[in-house]
């Protein structure tokens, strides 16, 4: 079985928007000159490659709760067939609406959506 690797990023930067993609491609705006994190992540893919990471049983690191505002819903359990299970009466408030990292510790709340300067938050 083969491991796939994908690793994204705006190809390059994007001046006329409103958001981070307007300096955060990996090459400049002409779309020629490779940018230093452009180099990063070749030089990450390139490690990658020759040494991929170890495969994990998901259901140790990945975060499969659902978010609705302040609240965070975990799951509770897993059907025969391994699907998530979740109880929708009992979710867990958080102190600010946004995501919750997968160990519980710190929750992420974006900026307005497309504004300038919008502060983001992480606690």
């Amino acid at each position: 079985m083969a491991t796939v690797i994908s690793l994204n990023w705006l190809w390059r930067d994007m001046p006329k928007a409103s958001d981070i993609s307007d300096r955060s491609g990996l090459y400049a705006a002409d779309g020629n000159r490779l940018k230093p994190w452009g180099r990063s992540y070749a030089q990450w893919a390139e490690q990658l490659q020759a040494t991929p990471p170890c495969r994990a049983n998901a259901r140790r690191v990945v975060d499969l709760a659902i978010y609705c505002g302040k609240q965070q819903f975990r799951v509770t359990g897993f059907t025969a067939c391994g699907a998530p299970k979740y109880d929708l009466t009992r979710p867990t408030t958080m102190p600010i609406a946004g995501m919750g990292s997968a160990d519980g510790r710190f929750v992420f709340s974006q900026g307005d959506y497309g504004a300038n300067n919008a502060k983001e938050y992480c606690i």
